[in-house]
């Protein structure tokens, strides 16, 4: 997938005409941008790359204030007002809890820069509040223009990390395709809580999280829609949906 726009944390100056003269014909219409995207996607919906669904769909604008990326070492509640994008792998770590109220949207993109796909981690230690209703579910999707839709391996998923013990000597293992460290599972506590999972759908998922340049058409670091991984019997886990995964539910 590529979006062809400028990014968003670019600042205001880095793609506007400076070292040429501005044409004063008519014909022309004047923008401050270098290039044929501004902040509209206009290949959206009727374009090749918009119908296989290969860049974002139109109403998919990442800012300041809807994008996640990065570790998430507070607590913090998302806005289910806004639909949030995920534009790369996001770590919620201990003890932070990440809050994901009902009816909240999060469509992530199919990659980053690096060339591996977004995914939801919750490390050990960390929480995952996600409770939805049957008439406000929580929805993990992708950022394509929905009528290119359904398509599998369209970014990571969600992995959630625990604390209890695993058949791994020693105790602890790492989930594939996650860097060092970040994805480390298994301990000695195993009514240990990862949080609440209720009425949550996560679609489309199941893209390689980890890029083996050895082997890019089959690494092995694909992820299950939800990845539960070392979790303990406190976590609660009602009602969820995974549907068109390209690796396991």
């Amino acid at each position: 997938m590529i979006d062809p726009r400028p990014k968003s944390d670019t600042g205001t100056t880095s793609n506007i005409f400076t070292d040429i003269e501005n044409p004063t014909d008519s014909f022309f219409t004047s923008t401050n941008y270098k290039g044929a995207f501004g902040s509209s996607m206009w290949l959206d919906k009727w374009s090749y790359l918009s119908v296989n669904g290969l860049i974002p769909a139109g109403d998919v604008t990442p800012s300041t204030t809807n994008v996640l990326c990065g570790t998430i070492t507070a607590d913090t509640t998302l806005n289910n007002l806004i639909t949030y994008i995920m534009t790369c792998q996001v770590f919620v770590q201990a003890p932070a809890v990440l809050t994901i109220p009902a009816g909240t949207t999060i469509r992530s993109y199919a990659q980053n820069a690096n060339g591996t796909a977004p995914a939801l981690v919750i490390e050990r230690g960390a929480k995952l509040m996600a409770s939805g209703t049957p008439a406000f579910p929580i929805t993990f999707t992708n950022v394509a223009n929905p009528a290119s839709n359904p398509k599998r391996g369209t970014w990571g998923g969600l992995i959630l990390l625990g604390n209890g013990v695993t058949s791994k000597t020693g105790g602890t293992n790492d989930v594939e395709g996650l860097p060092t460290g970040l994805g480390t599972y298994g301990g000695t506590d195993n009514t240990d809580s990862s949080g609440v999972l209720r009425y949550v759908r996560v679609w489309y998922g199941g893209a390689d999280i980890g890029l083996d340049t050895s082997n890019p058409q089959n690494s092995g670091n694909e992820i299950n829609g939800i990845t539960f991984a070392g979790v303990g019997s406190g976590t609660v886990v009602e009602n969820c949906e995974v549907a068109y995964n390209l690796d396991d539910g």
